[in-house]
């Protein structure tokens, strides 16, 4: 699978770099911003995106996930210490993963992206937090 990571924070976006090459996926990024992840998505999206909520420039993390979802129906996870706004971004993003977070549960994250994507329907991994009907 293709997964995207737009985050600022250089090393979350390598710690999610290494558990996306760890797990055999495609990495896409990572980006520190939302306008650098959209001018390089081009017409095939990612199936599974990382998306710091405060990432830097006029186009936002939620804004970014609202157009990934909307455009490529992929599985948005928004990634931030910012809880109030995730939680008022619910239908943007399929969950939320509050910072601080270990690799394990983006580890986690990641294999129920994959799994849901291929047609299970299962609970979300602790420690993140539905957003969307389809993740509750």
């Amino acid at each position: 699978m293709k997964i995207l990571v737009a985050e600022d924070d250089a090393i979350l976006a390598y710690a999610l770099e290494l558990v996306v090459h760890e797990a055999g996926h495609e990495m896409v990024g990572p980006f520190p911003t939302a306008a650098a992840a959209l001018g390089a998505i081009g017409e095939i999206g990612p199936d599974v995106a990382f998306v710091d909520i405060g990432l830097d420039g006029l186009t936002n993390g939620v804004a970014l996930a609202q157009v990934l979802t909307a455009r490529f129906g992929t599985t948005v996870f928004l990634v931030s210490g910012d809880r109030r706004t995730a939680l008022g971004s619910r239908g943007a993003a399929y969950g939320f993963i509050e910072k601080p977070a270990t690799e394990t549960t983006f580890r986690a994250a990641l294999v129920h992206a994959t799994a849901v994507r291929g047609g299970a329907t299962e609970a979300l991994p602790a420690g993140i937090v539905p957003l969307a009907a389809a993740a509750a």
